[in-house]
This record gives C-alpha cells, sequence and structure tokens, in this order.
C-alpha cells in the first residue's frame, strides 16, 4: 500500500444513499461548520493548536485497528478512511488548502500512528484493541526481521549527534511547535 497523501484519504466516495457521508478529506457530507475548528498548515504543522491537533488524531486510533496495521503503510485503506473522517468532522478548512491539509494530515497521521503502535507494545494489551489484533500484531513482533529493525532503531535514538560525549539528543521544545512559537513572536511584536 502506498503511503502517498492520495491514498491516505483514497478516492472521494460515492454516496449510496443521500445520508451517506463523503468521507475523504476535505468534505463536509453537508455537516454543519460552526462547531469545527478553522485549521491550517504553516511548514508542515497544523496550527493553531497543533497539539490538540495531534491529540485528536492519535485518539482516533483508539477507535479502529487492524490486525496487519503494524505500520502506517499496512493500515487498510478502509480504516485510514475512516480516521480521515474523524478529522473531518472536527476541522475545516479553506478549500483551497485541501491538498496541503491531505499531505500534511498523511504525514502527522504517519509519525502519531508509530508512536502510539510503539507505546502500545510497551504494555500489556490495551483494552480497546481487540484480543485477535493484539495476537496478531504480537506474532509479528516476534518475528526475527522486525527484532532486527528495532534493535536498530534503538541504537540509532541514542546516538550522539552532538558527537561522542554529548549524550543523546532530546527533544526539550514543549507541547507548542516551532511554527506555533514564531507565529506567536511575530504577532506580539510590534514594528
Amino acid at each position: 500500500m502506498s503511503d502517498s497523501p492520495s491514498s491516505v484519504v483514497g478516492v472521494p466516495c460515492t454516496p449510496t444513499t443521500p445520508s451517506t457521508p463523503d468521507i475523504s478529506i476535505g468534505s463536509t457530507g453537508g455537516s454543519s461548520t460552526s462547531s469545527r475548528l478553522v485549521i491550517s498548515v504553516v511548514g508542515e504543522k497544523f496550527v493553531p493548536n497543533g497539539h490538540s491537533i495531534s491529540k485528536s488524531i492519535t485518539e482516533t486510533f483508539k477507535e479502529r485497528q487492524d490486525a496487519t496495521g503494524y505500520s502506517w503503510k499496512d493500515v487498510s485503506e478502509s480504516t485510514r478512511k475512516f480516521y480521515s473522517h474523524e478529522f473531518v468532522k472536527l476541522y475545516q478548512w479553506n478549500p483551497s488548502e485541501t491538498t496541503v491539509i491531505e499531505h500534511t494530515w498523511g504525514k502527522v497521521a504517519s509519525t502519531l500512528y508509530s508512536k502510539k503502535f510503539h507505546s502500545w507494545r510497551k504494555c500489556p494489551r490495551p483494552t480497546f484493541v481487540p484480543e485477535d489484533v493484539w495476537e496478531s500484531w504480537k506474532t509479528y513482533w516476534a518475528y526475527d526481521k522486525w527484532l532486527e529493525k528495532s534493535r536498530i532503531a534503538t541504537q540509532n535514538r541514542h546516538s550522539e549527534t552532538g558527537g561522542p560525549g554529548t549524550g543523546p539528543s532530546k527533544h526539550i521544545g514543549g507541547s507548542k511547535s516551532a511554527v506555533e512559537h514564531t507565529i506567536k513572536l511575530v504577532s506580539n511584536s510590534t514594528f
């Protein structure tokens, strides 16, 4: 399965009945837009409240999982459409930005899925993950190929990017992205 933005949301669904919503990103399906937050993309980050948007995307992962969804590229098309539909229910944007929103959503969802999947693996089966899905994931995690990839990733995370003796690089920027800090600084400055 491709990880391109178009495969993230797929081809817009053709409603089979007037009440069936179009679940592609950017489609409102006739819903009211008054309760949805208006978002945009700056520097491949959602604004405003990028942290909250990321959290809402992550919460959606708890609602549905695939037995073969070991990574974002392995998540089924129908599950990705479900995730994008949940995103559309919460947010709106200028229609001219739909392509950028789709692309950014694909990148953000991919990154968040990897992080969330990693945290799920570190603990006993989360209650929201069906047992058959969990057993499928556990079988996958036991493969030599996966174990080797995990070992290499761990080694890379502990590399010293500042040179020997500097310790592993850590992200300590806080919950707001650098883009959000920049926007705030620009809006508060007087010229």
